[in-house]
């Protein structure tokens, strides 16, 4: 089971997976693994976050040498690498299950910025998207700048122009988010309305890149009642990553137990992998690698309590 999440911020995009995956043997037993990536950089300004059958959705970014073909200078616009992503993740998909045989669901959230250009806003549309919002406080912020603009177009600041949108396989169903707002992929998916709220999307308007990854954790903590009563599981810690016209950065994160117990957990980064720590015990679950994903073999289970009140390490 997955939940990814992808949010567009001012000042560039946020996206964020947990690191489950889920398998039903045979006899309906299910076994879940804590320990796999599902977030990964496609070129220093475009993320990727997989849901659905994971090591369908490696193989199909892996077959496509994706890579290559969205260079970011090969683009002008982040409509045009949209576009050259979509068509490229869809011909790769269609002949990976060819290959073997099998076409199973997978979902693909991307995040991309073109550092060379500010993002430009139509106030037309723009206005029609505060309506919808119902939101009376973002027309009046970029009144000024819409003035002075010329053909109904104004810059978003200074923020760099990007993209987020949500691709699922074999639906074809897309989805994509310009403004402030939230894309969610997953069995978590549901709690996407949730998170487009007005009292949310408010919340976003003052996120910073340097402050996310708090508010992100104490969002999805927030959101955690309605996650367990609909008996969806979500496993591992999450894998962050940002965008800005600074690039592609990973996160790293601790969490302290206030007890006094002297526990939590901690996202980190060694040796160019995310490692999952119990502060407490010092045990250390290293998050798989897509190479190792795809050839997995073993299907015994790695859990890591989501919530981090209980951490069980079983390798």
């Amino acid at each position: 089971m997955t939940v990814c999440i992808g949010v567009i911020l001012e000042e560039g995009i946020l996206l964020a997976t947990d690191s489950r995956g889920t398998w039903e043997l045979p006899n309906g037993e299910k076994r879940y693994k804590d320990n796999l990536q599902k977030l990964f950089a496609l070129n220093p300004y475009t993320l990727v976050g997989i849901a659905g059958d994971v090591q369908l959705a490696i193989e199909t970014l892996k077959c496509s040498d994706i890579t290559k073909k969205t260079r970011e200078e090969a683009y002008s616009t982040v409509d045009e690498l949209k576009g050259a992503l979509i068509a490229t993740i869809k011909e790769s998909y269609i002949n990976i299950c060819k290959k073997y045989n099998r076409k199973r669901p997978v979902e693909f959230m991307v995040g991309a910025v073109n550092p060379h250009q500010r993002k430009m806003i139509n106030g037309k549309e723009f206005f029609e998207f505060c309506k919808r919002k119902k939101s009376g406080s973002f027309p009046g912020h970029f009144v000024e700048s819409l003035k002075r603009s010329k053909n109904g177009y104004f810059p978003w600041g200074n923020a760099p122009d990007s993209t987020l949108f949500y691709l699922r396989l074999p639906e074809n169903h897309l989805k994509e988010c310009r403004y402030i707002g939230v894309l969610a992929a997953g069995s978590g998916s549901f709690i996407e309305s949730d998170l487009n709220k007005q009292d949310r999307i408010d919340m976003f308007r003052y996120w910073t890149m340097n402050t996310d990854m708090g508010n992100l954790w104490v969002l999805l903590t927030d959101l955690g009642k309605e996650i367990s009563q609909r008996e969806v599981t979500v496993g591992g810690l999450l894998q962050v990553g940002v965008m800005s016209s600074r690039g592609v950065l990973f996160q790293q994160y601790e969490h302290n137990e206030l007890d006094g117990s002297g526990g939590g957990f901690a996202m980190v980064i060694e040796s160019g992998r995310w490692v999952q720590k119990n502060l407490k015990t010092g045990q250390t679950i290293k998050i798989m690698r897509p190479e190792e994903v795809i050839n997995m073999s073993s299907l015994d289970e790695t859990k890591f309590d989501y919530k981090g009140k209980k951490l069980d390490f079983e390798e």
